[in-house]
C-alpha cells in the first residue's frame, strides 16, 4: 500500500516492537526498485528542534554516519543534493524519547520543513497524541501495533525449544488458563517475550507461574530484565561489577538515549577531575625537569633539582586547577574524539594554515619589544638586544607555527572517518593525543634548545629571563588559541610564563628546554585527548572508594554481550526499558548510600528484580 503523502507514524506501547517494525519496513523498502528513495535511519533523541532545523540536523547526522557521501567524486554537497531531490526517506525513531517540550516543536518542523520527503516516525501512543494536539503533522497516516495474539505467543515460546519443553508447555497452558494474570499481562509484547526466551534459555521457566512469586506485571518485567542481565553476565562477580557501573551510567544519562563515551568525564565533579589531571601531570613533569637540571650541573649533589621538581609540580597543579574554572573547558575535553590523519594540504586547508601565521609574528614582536626596553643592558646595546629579541621570537614563532599548522591539517574528528565507530574510538583518541603531543613537544623542545644556544653568550640578567619567559608564553598562547580556544591559550600561555620564570630563575638550560617541551606536549595531549579526562575521572571514582572501572572496556564488553548497541560513534542501551531499569537501580543505590561506603554493589539479580518503589519510572 502506498501512502499518498509519504508520511507514516508507527505507534506502540513500551516493548511493542516499534523499532523492529520500522526495521522491517526499512528492509522492505530496500527491496523496491532503484528509483525508490534510500531509507536513512535517525534517532530523534539526538535532535534539538528548538535550535536546529530539520534538514540541518539530518545533514549533520548523515555526514557523521555516512562519511563516504563527503567524497569529492559525489560533488561538493552530495547530502544536500539527495535531500533536495528527495532521494532519501527518513526513518525517525523515538519521538517519545525526546524531551516533552520538544515533541510538538519537532512535529511542526516536520510539517513545515519535511516537504515531499517520505518520513516514518515511531512513538508511544500517549506521547504522540499529546504532541500532535499542539504540533500538527498534517496528512500523516497513523498505525498502532497490537499485542500478539495467544496463538502467536504460544508459537514463539515453543518454537525450536530443545530443553525444558514440558515446562514451556506448562507455561503456555498457564497463559491460556489465566488471561488476566500477571504473567499474561507481562508476556504480551515482543520485548518481554524475547526477554523470557533469552533469560530462561537452558533453564526451567517454572518459577514464572508460581503463585504469589510476583506482585504484578511491573515486578515481573523487572525480574525478566534481571534474568536478561544474568544471561549476559553468567559469572556472578563479573555481573556484580558490570551491572553496577552500567546502572551508574544509565542514571547519569538522565533522559538521554545516546551514550557518547567522551561525555562521561563531565559526570565527574569538575574540581575533583581537574585535581586528578593536575596530579598526573605535575609530579612527572617536575621529576623529569629536576633530573634534567641535575644532569646540566654534572650530577653534582645539590638540592636544586628537588626544588625545581617541587615547583613544577605545584605549577602543573595550579595550571589545571585554573583550567577547570574556565567556562569554555568545563567538560575537560573537545566536543568529540579526534584522530591524526597524515595528509598533504589541499586548497581548503590553506586558509587554516594561514591562521598559524600569528604564531610567527607575535612572539617576535613581543620579545623584541621587551628586550628593547629591558633595564639590565646599557643604552648602547639596545639595538643588539632588539635584534636578539626578533631573532629569538621569530625562531620560536616558526617552531610554534609549524606545529600548529601540522596539527590543524592532520586533526580530524573520528566521526568523519569511514571506519569510525564507538568501539575502539577511545584507543584512537589516545593515539591521536600522543601523536599531537609528541609533535608539539618536539617543536617546542627544538625551538627552546635553539634559543638557549643562540643566547648562551649573552648577558642573563632579569630582563633576559623575563624575555625568554614571554617567548614561551607567546608560543603557548598562540598555539593553544589557534588549535583550541582563546580560553585555552590564555590559561596555558600564562602558566608557561610563570613556569619559565621559575625554571630560569633556579634551573639550568637543559631544565628550561625540557620544561618547555613538556609543558607544550603534555598540555596539548590533555587538551586534545578526552581519553585523558576519562582516565582522570576513573581515578577520582576509585580514590573515592567506588571501585575500579575502565569505561571503554566496560562499554565494549557490554556491546559484545548485547546489552549496548552502536549507533555511529555512539552507544545506546539495546532496550529503552533496560536503560530505565538500570537507571532506577543506580538512583536507588545512590540514595541508599551503599556506594559511599566502599566498592559499589548492585546486589544479586534477585535483589535487582525486587519490587520497585512507588516513584519508579516505566518505559
Amino acid at each position: 500500500m502506498r501512502l499518498p503523502h509519504g508520511r507514516l507514524v508507527v505507534l506502540g506501547a513500551a516493548g511493542a516492537g516499534k523499532t523492529a517494525a520500522m526495521i522491517l519496513l526499512l528492509l522492505a523498502s530496500l527491496m523496491e526498485d532503484d528509483e525508490e528513495p534510500v531509507p536513512v535511519w535517525l534517532t530523534l533523541s539526538s535532535w534539538d528542534p528548538h535550535r536546529t532545523p530539520l534538514l540541518a540536523w539530518v545533514r549533520g547526522v548523515m555526514a557523521r554516519d555516512h562519511r563516504f557521501l563527503l567524497a569529492a567524486e559525489y560533488g561538493p554537497d552530495a547530502i544536500g543534493a539527495l535531500l533536495e531531490s528527495e532521494r532519501v526517506a527518513l526513518f525517525l525513531d523515538g519521538l517519545d524519547e525526546m524531551p516533552a517540550a520538544a515533541r510538538a516543536v519537532a512535529l511542526r518542523r516536520l510539517d513545515a520543513e519535511g516537504g515531499q520527503l517520505r518520513i516514518v516516525v515511531s512513538s508511544r501512543p500517549q506521547e504522540y497524541r499529546e504532541a500532535a494536539a499542539s504540533g500538527h503533522w498534517h496528512n500523516a497516516a497513523v498505525v498502532e501495533l497490537l499485542p500478539p495474539s495467544p496463538p502467536v505467543i504460544a508459537d514463539y515460546l515453543l518454537r525450536d525449544q530443545r530443553d525444558q519443553v514440558a515446562q514451556w508447555r506448562d507455561l503456555v497452558g498457564h497463559l491460556v488458563e489465566n488471561p488476566g494474570g500477571a504473567l499474561a499481562l507481562t508476556l504480551n509484547s515482543p520485548l518481554t517475550l524475547s526477554l523470557a526466551r533469552i533469560g530462561y534459555r537452558g533453564r526451567s521457566p517454572a518459577e514464572l507461574t508460581e503463585p504469589g512469586r510476583f506482585d504484578g506485571p511491573e515486578h515481573l518485567r523487572r525480574h525478566l530484565l534481571a534474568r536478561y542481565l544474568e544471561t549476559a553476565y553468567p559469572d556472578p562477580a563479573e555481573r556484580e561489577r558490570a551491572v553496577t557501573w552500567l546502572a551508574w551510567t544509565a542514571h547519569q544519562m538522565r533522559d538521554a538515549r545516546t551514550l557518547p563515551w567522551w561525555k562521561v568525564p563531565g559526570w565527574i565533579p569538575r574540581r575533583q577531575r581537574s585535581l586528578a589531571v593536575a596530579l598526573g601531570f605535575g609530579p612527572p613533569t617536575g621529576v623529569l625537569t629536576g633530573l634534567a637540571d641535575w644532569a646540566g650541573q654534572g650530577f653534582e649533589a645539590s638540592p636544586r633539582p628537588v626544588l625545581i621538581a617541587l615547583g613544577v609540580s605545584v605549577l602543573g597543579g595550579l595550571l589545571y586547577g585554573f583550567l577547570a574554572s574556565v567556562p569554555e573547558l568545563r567538560t575537560g575535553s573537545v566536543s568529540e574524539p579526534q584522530s591524526m590523519v597524515v595528509r598533504g594540504p589541499g586548497r581548503d586547508d590553506l586558509a587554516g594554515l594561514l591562521r598559524s601565521a600569528p604564531a610567527v609574528v607575535v612572539p617576535a614582536l613581543l620579545t623584541g619589544l621587551l628586550l628593547f626596553v629591558r633595564a639590565d643592558l646599557p643604552v648602547l646595546n639596545t639595538f643588539p638586544a632588539l635584534f636578539d629579541g626578533l631573532l629569538y621570537g621569530t625562531l620560536a614563532g616558526f617552531g610554534a607555527g609549524a606545529s600548529v599548522g601540522v596539527l590543524q591539517l592532520w586533526r580530524t574528528p573520528l566521526s568523519q572517518l569511514p571506519a569510525a565507530g564507538a568501539r575502539g574510538s577511545s584507543d584512537q583518541a589516545w593515539r591521536s593525543a600522543v601523536a599531537g603531543g609528541l609533535i608539539t613537544l618536539a617543536a617546542s623542545g627544538l625551538t627552546a634548545a635553539a634559543c638557549v644556544l643562540l643566547g648562551s653568550g649573552n648577558p642573563t640578567g632579569p630582563g633576559h629571563a623575563v624575555a625568554t619567559a614571554l617567548i614561551a608564553g607567546a608560543m603557548a598562547f598562540t598555539a593553544m588559541s589557534l588549535v583550541f580556544s582563546l580560553a585555552a591559550g590564555l590559561t596555558v600561555g600564562l602558566t608557561a610564563v610563570v613556569g619559565s620564570l621559575l625554571i630560569l630563575g633556579a634551573g639550568s638550560a637543559p631544565a628550561a628546554v625540557l620544561a618547555s617541551a613538556l609543558f607544550s606536549g603534555l598540555g596539548y595531549a590533555i587538551h586534545a585527548g578526552p581519553s585523558v579526562h576519562l582516565l582522570a575521572g576513573e581515578m577520582v571514582l576509585r580514590v573515592k572508594g567506588l571501585g575500579r572501572v575502565r569505561f571503554a572496556g566496560l562499554f565494549a564488553d557490554a556491546h559484545d554481550r548485547q546489552v549496548l548497541r552502536q549507533v555511529g560513534m555512539l552507544y545506546e542501551f539495546r532496550h529503552a526499558e533496560l536503560q530505565d531499569h538500570l537507571a532506577q537501580q543506580g538512583a536507588l543505590l545512590l540514595r541508599s548510600g551503599r556506594r559511599e561506603s566502599g566498592s559499589p554493589s548492585a546486589g544479586s539479580s534477585r535483589c535487582s528484580a525486587a519490587r520497585p518503589s512507588a516513584g519508579s519510572r516505566s518505559s
